[in-house]
């Protein structure tokens, strides 16, 4: 069996594991959904009791969870109670820009990392290794709210050169022609450059802030790769033979210290996708983060288990591209799979 099928095979009882788990968590909350949708110290008993009954939270834990996976066999996430609109048209309204802060962050944290833990390799013990052993230690040290309220304490208080950190865009501005979802791709499609500018600052501190949690573990882990690659006999016999030094690095170095890399680039976009519900609630970003984060409180149950199902259909999206892409990188690996 390819290694494509098998982790399709996989696909259904992680999925189905997931469901079972977050119905079960979410009826172990403290509260009653009922009093808390019925919203009104008057409420008596046969109020609640009535609202209970709409909600089919009177039926029996077991009939409750098989009318909700017959729902979600038929793609229905259900209703939320605060919005009053179906969980699925929720989410793909908000999805894009939560994609969009994380996205952004990724590229950031890539574009900074890698190059930094391959400086830190070649010149150990330089200003770039010692950069990158700060980074690695202030990255695992400092929770993401806590960068994000220092970022915007520095450079919104203080300094005055970010924006308000009130989400995607100035709520006096007119939002860009839906055609993405993404605010900065959406105003270079209209031609925009303005508004381009102004959601790129908009999105600045919440992606740096997210990119912070990313650039430690990635840093650590090329410098550490590049390392045991360069002390390699291959790497040795190729600056014996002279080739420069350039090519002894992207094509030989690089290209074989990329293994450990890329499954890092699949956690750290995995973990990502869960730091964003913080990131958005302090930064005021308009993400399914700060959605379900909103429902968690209202003990709304429906929003809950469809953001962490969508969490978990990319988690497992994410991390077949990264199998895939470690057997094309390294064919010893498609081996062990197909073994």
């Amino acid at each position: 069996m390819s290694l494509l099928a098998r982790r399709l095979f996989g696909v259904v009882p992680t999925l189905l594991g997931v469901v079972v788990v977050t119905f079960v968590l979410t009826r172990l909350l403290p509260g009653d959904p009922a009093a808390f949708f019925a919203n009104s110290p008057t409420a008596d008993a046969a109020t609640i009791a009535a609202i209970r009954q709409k909600l089919g939270l009177d039926l029996p834990l077991w009939q409750q969870f098989l009318l909700y996976l017959g729902a979600l066999l038929r793609g229905d996430l259900g209703q939320s109670i605060v919005t009053g609109q179906p969980v699925a048209a929720d989410l793909l309204r908000l999805l894009p820009a939560s994609a969009e802060l994380t996205l952004a962050a990724f590229a950031m944290a890539v574009l900074v990392a890698v190059p930094l833990g391959m400086a830190a390799a070649l010149r150990r013990g330089s200003l770039p290794d010692h950069l990158c052993r700060l980074l690695g230690t202030a990255g695992v040290s400092l929770p993401t709210f806590v960068s994000g309220l220092l970022l915007i304490h520095l450079f919104y208080y203080r300094f005055g050169i970010a924006p308000e950190p009130i989400g995607r865009i100035d709520p006096f501005a007119i939002p860009p022609p839906a055609m993405t979802g993404f605010f900065l791709a959406d105003t270079l499609l209209a031609g925009d450059l303005r508004g381009f500018a102004a959601a790129a600052r908009q999105i600045v501190l919440p992606a740096v802030t997210m990119a912070l949690f990313a650039i430690a573990p990635l840093a650590r882990v090329t410098r550490a790769s590049m390392l045991g690659v360069l002390g390699s006999d291959f790497i040795r016999a190729a600056r014996a033979n002279g080739l420069r030094r350039r090519k002894i690095v992207l094509s030989y170095a690089l290209r074989n210290a990329l293994l450990p890399i890329v499954t890092t680039l699949g956690m750290i976009f995995s973990g990502m996708l869960g730091a964003n519900v913080l990131v958005e609630r302090v930064f005021a970003w308009p993400g399914v983060g700060s959605y379900a984060l909103d429902a968690l409180v209202g003990l709304d149950y429906a929003p809950v288990q469809g953001f962490v199902l969508v969490m978990a259909g990319l988690f497992i999206g994410v991390n077949l591209l990264v199998d895939l892409a470690c057997a094309a990188i390294d064919p010893r690996a498609r081996l062990l799979s197909d073994a």
